[in-house]
């Protein structure tokens, strides 16, 4: 350069490659942060991982009734109605709305509820979005799933064999989040059953993609927040202790949120189960007991 010393022009120049180099990894640091964060606020990566909406055509059982549920965007749910045993006509039941997980049907759920009717409890088993016979749907979020929850929980209600003030829910893996974010806006829910629930979104998606994932996943209607509405409400908690989909200490975290509320949780950790076969006849009888019970059926009565 004119007029600048051979030692300084060297200088600068040095300065200016450093300065280079230092902005590519600031830049490239700031694309990745903008690709977090788009990738938070889109729900992109929770839509294509943790929900599999699938259609199918399931087979009605003898003795159950079919429902269609329109919800208030414009969709319909396709719901399976399990009446309830040893019920007079004209007789107002009690009923649980059955949330399932995240993949298969209403007739791959059914054996997790289908032996509460015998309990003098009705069920209503519903199908969201994208799954089953309900409206087709490829891109979920659970924004949506709730909303879809919400209309099921509503039209369980309208039902007039439904006792409305008597009314729990239960809720598998996903769908046990999506039963205690209703009682937690919901005083009117008496009970909940939750069977192998994660205990947040950021927990979950931390146990798939360890360091980031909890930055992936924005979270809400976390499992263990809304367990802190409960107050004197009963919620039966159900894991297996060598659950590999979702970890047994995400039980634990609900477990211990609620203690610290002092709400009245059952934490039940079955020893030799996984994610799937916790339904055997032991469990059966004490969900059936518990929903009874907190549903104020006498048990001397279930068949």
């Amino acid at each position: 350069m004119p007029g600048v010393e051979p030692d300084a022009a060297a200088a600068e120049s040095t300065k200016k490659s450093t300065a280079g180099r230092l902005k590519r990894p600031a830049a490239m640091v700031a694309a990745l942060v903008l690709g977090l964060l788009v990738v938070r606020q889109t729900a992109i990566l929770e839509s294509l991982n943790f929900f599999h909406p699938a259609a199918s055509s399931p087979v009605l059982r003898a003795g159950f009734e079919e429902m269609f549920i329109p919800t208030p965007d414009g969709r319909v749910l396709h719901a399976w109605w399990m009446p309830p045993s040893g019920v007079e006509p004209g007789t107002r039941a009690p009923a649980v709305l059955h949330c399932h997980g995240n993949m298969g049907d209403v007739e791959d759920h059914a054996p997790t509820s289908d032996y509460l009717p015998a309990h003098g409890v009705g069920v209503l088993l519903f199908d969201y979005r994208g799954f089953g016979k309900s409206t087709p749907e490829r891109m979920l979020t659970r924004r949506e799933l709730l909303i879809d929850a919400r209309a099921a929980l509503a039209a369980l209600r309208r039902r007039s064999d439904v006792d409305p003030d008597r009314i729990g829910v239960f809720g598998y893996s996903l769908g046990g989040k999506f039963a205690l974010q209703l009682a937690a806006e919901d005083p009117g829910i008496r009970c909940v059953v939750s069977v192998a629930t994660f205990s947040s979104w950021p927990g979950i998606a931390g146990d798939v993609v360890p360091v980031i994932g909890p930055w992936l996943i924005k979270p809400g209607l976390d499992a263990e927040v809304n367990v802190l509405a409960m107050g004197s409400r009963p919620v039966l908690l159900i894991h297996g202790q060598q659950d590999q989909i979702v970890g047994v200490r995400h039980a634990r975290r609900i477990d211990d949120a609620a203690r610290r509320a002092g709400v009245l949780l059952d934490l039940a950790i079955v020893p030799d189960k996984g994610h799937f076969g916790l339904f055997d006849d032991e469990m059966k009888r004490r969900i059936g007991t518990f929903v009874s019970r907190h549903l104020a059926i006498r048990e001397e009565n279930a068949r």
